[in-house]
């Protein structure tokens, strides 16, 4: 439904989504600036060390390559020109999924939250709804997903697009579960008393980045 109103007059005006990638560099450099803000926080407290380690040893040689394989993916002129010609815009609610939807006593579904809302690639908010950490979804699933979208949507090019963008895509979410480092983070979280210890919570980040990262080296291609 709302990529049907992403085709309605006036829909063009809208603002992009928060943390949008609309061309093929936006997702690259998404990922660059959140790894040098967290690479740099993690060097300066020695609580972090076995962060900054794990993005040093493991986490930029497997950004590297990914990079690699991206830019092999699209063209040269795509890369210096800014411009993902092949790329599908839909608006999109910028943080969707079943955590931020509500269900009737009738069985229908209300999607709530668009407070990140405005316009952005589709294979990119597809790539986060399936690397989501509160959706767990199964090949199956996944694979279901995506027939019913792309037939809904009608964009028949968006399984090449999303294998193109899944591993990048991944790499963000690893760089967001490890947020926590950087100081306005943690200070936030400390005010809301959401966290007893800091050391519990630095090792409960890193293992489910640690975990997202094993995932991104083993995706080769979408079930589709």
């Amino acid at each position: 439904r709302l990529h049907r109103l992403s085709m309605t007059p006036g829909a063009e005006v809208l603002a992009a989504a928060s943390d949008s990638c609309l061309n093929t560099v936006s997702f690259i450099d998404a990922v660059q600036q959140r790894f040098q803000a967290i690479f740099r926080a993690t060097a300066e407290y020695p609580m972090l060390a076995g962060i900054h380690q794990f993005l040093e040893s493991c986490f930029q040689p497997e950004m590297a390559a990914v990079f690699s394989e991206f830019k092999s993916k699209t063209s040269d002129a795509e890369i210096k020109n800014k411009h993902n010609s092949h790329c599908c815009y839909t608006l999109s609610p910028s943080d969707f999924g079943v955590h931020n939807c509500l269900k009737s006593k009738t069985g229908k579904l209300f999607f709530i939250d668009f407070e990140y809302f405005g316009w952005d690639a589709a294979s990119k908010m597809i790539s986060d709804f399936f690397h989501h950490p509160s959706m767990q979804l199964s090949a199956k699933q996944m694979k279901m997903f995506l027939e019913y979208f792309i037939d809904a949507s009608q964009m028949e090019d968006l399984a090449l697009e999303i294998e193109t963008v899944h591993k990048i895509v991944g790499l963000k979410w690893v760089l967001l579960f490890l947020n926590v480092c950087l100081p306005e983070v943690m200070a936030r979280k400390q005010f809301a008393r959401t966290i007893t210890s800091q050391d519990e919570l630095v090792a409960a980040q890193l293992l489910k980045a640690e975990e997202k990262l094993s995932e991104i080296k083993r995706f080769s291609h979408l079930n589709y």
